[in-house]
């Protein structure tokens, strides 16, 4: 019987050592991938390769990225693995102009690998790829020309003065403003996206706003779904891993559709980013597609132009099909427009009342310009005051230099690349990363980086660069940049018009950061004190 034991306990440690070394094989079987081409890279570990803080929780992935840069400046790029996957981080200011602007046809595509048939509301502009992408794009910009800005400028203000009165009613007590601006950018979108105006009651505004948080709110399931699409696609497909949750589907496509409904029966027409979508569909409906209803302003010129991209037909996708503007394509492209300008927004507003609050001199000046050009406008709040506030837009700036929309910018190599100067070759399907909060912390590229100076960016009007990315570069630049700034200062007007702002002790510094994998969230909240001006 023993004997009959012994037999077992063996035939257990071979399968656990078989496994053992399986593991071990297949984890590090690509670890010699940046040795081999000469390029320099930080050494991996086991299963893990040089993500291990990351994937366990300990630290922030903003945070681990700065450490991997701090390795990797000097060369001005190179080699690191999250867990198996070569990654080549990109940190030379000038090799990010190229990858994100001037070479842009070698690195197009963000390489995060979906399947719209099974995950329709990936029909959009940050999840497509190649010259599926390009059309999409081609058709939708229009939507942030100048005009159309005016047009929504109202029902901003609206939602600012709501803002404004919820703050009024509750002065008294320190409010964290990270909550607070995620409620008025939910209700510009839901305003500008599908012209709704919820009552606080409504189902719909409930499930709605569940589901966004729940796909904007860090988690380790979001972050194990993110590293599951981008270094594992394969396995994403058979599983049948969904990006969005199917409720997420059928809510947004039915209110799409019960919103088209309602406006075709009662001949309703809005200045909208839904009824710009309509507009899209009639006119491919009738076979012409113009990329411009108005005379265009000087302004959408650069956004305009870089629209042009150019994809090569040996691009990293196989998608040659028109993207029509379809009921689900409609409700893809109005999710990205909430998940964008939900997150993205209202972390720029509380991290800019962060600001003023901690620089007091600065927020005297930010008063003061608004003060004098709506007193130069009629007392007015006009669409033409709040574009001459460039004081203002140097605040917000510097506060999305400090504090970028997202880290890091992902890119896929989709045709092999040269690096100028070098003979090193970027193998086609390489995953690229551009580091955005650590290039804006270097003091290479900034003179004393971590202090608060609006002075950097006068005269700027938030062009970017290889050093500069708060929106990103090139064609995939954030097609609304437009539309979130003015959003920004439209609420940041008002506010700083009628409160002056001061930092609660309740508010942790130096801050904190949560896990997501993508955005600077600030952990504990941002609290703020408003006292109202006499």
């Amino acid at each position: 019987m023993g004997y009959i034991f012994d037999f077992v306990a063996v035939d257990y440690f071979l399968l656990a050592s078989f496994i053992l070394v399986s593991l071990y094989w297949f984890s590090t079987s690509t670890f010699g991938y940046w040795k081999q081409r000469g390029i320099p890279y930080i050494k991996p570990i086991p299963i893990f390769g040089n993500i291990r803080l990351q994937v366990l929780g300990v630290k922030p992935v903003v945070l681990l990225n700065q450490d991997l840069y701090t390795e990797l400046r000097q060369h001005g790029f190179g080699g690191f693995f999250q867990m198996k996957t070569p990654t080549l981080m990109v940190t030379d200011p000038e090799l990010v102009e190229r990858v994100m602007v001037k070479d842009f046809q070698h690195f197009y595509d963000r390489g995060i690998s979906v399947d719209a048939h099974r995950d329709p509301l990936t029909s959009n502009l940050f999840f497509l790829e190649g010259r599926a992408w390009r059309d999409l794009r081609h058709k939708l910009t229009p939507t942030f020309s100048t005009g159309k800005l005016k047009a929504m400028f109202d029902q901003i203000g609206a939602c600012s003065d709501k803002l404004v009165r919820y703050i009024e009613e509750g002065r008294h007590e320190p409010i964290d403003v990270c909550k607070v601006s995620g409620d008025f950018a939910f209700d510009v979108i839901a305003s500008c996206a599908f012209g709704l105006q919820f009552d606080s009651d409504d189902p719909i505004n409930a499930e709605l706003r569940r589901i966004i948080s729940s796909l904007t709110s860090p988690s380790a399931k979001a972050l194990l779904k993110q590293m599951v699409f981008i270094f594992s696609p394969a396995l994403a497909n058979m599983i049948g891993l969904k990006v969005f949750p199917k409720t997420m589907d059928d809510l947004l496509i039915n209110l799409v559709r019960s919103t088209i409904k309602y406006r075709e029966d009662n001949n309703v027409k809005r200045s909208d980013f839904l009824q710009l979508m309509l507009n899209v569909r009639k006119k491919e409906e009738s076979g012409r597609v113009d990329r411009m209803e108005e005379e265009a302003q000087p302004e959408d010129d650069v956004i305009n132009q870089m629209t042009h991209a150019k994809v090569g037909d040996d691009g990293g996708t196989e998608n040659k099909e028109e993207v029509l503007m379809s009921d689900a394509v409609m409700a893809a492209n109005s999710l990205v427009f909430f998940l964008a300008g939900s997150d993205t927004v209202s972390n720029t507003i509380s991290y800019v009342l962060l600001c003023l609050a901690q620089n007091p001199e600065v927020q005297d000046k930010v008063h003061a310009e608004i003060t004098a050009l709506t007193q130069q406008h009629g007392g007015k709040w006009s669409y033409q005051a709040v574009r001459e506030m460039l004081y203002l837009e140097q605040v917000i700036q510097e506060t999305v230099r400090l504090y970028p929309l997202v880290f890091q910018l992902l890119r896929v190599c989709t045709k092999s690349y040269r690096i100028p100067g070098t003979d090193v070759i970027i193998d086609k399907g390489t995953q690229v990363t551009v580091p955005v909060y650590s290039i804006h912390h270097d003091p290479n590229n900034y003179a004393s980086p971590e202090k608060f100076d609006p002075e950097r960016f006068e005269g700027n009007n938030f062009k970017p660069s290889g050093k500069y990315l708060p929106f990103g570069d090139g064609p995939r630049i954030c097609i609304a940049m437009r539309f979130g700034v003015l959003e920004v200062k439209v609420v940041l007007a008002r506010l700083i018009s009628q409160f002056s702002v001061k930092l609660n002790n309740k508010t942790k510094t130096p801050l904190e950061f949560t896990n997501s994998p993508n955005s600077l969230i600030a952990k504990d909240g941002i609290w703020i004190d408003f006292v109202k001006r006499l």
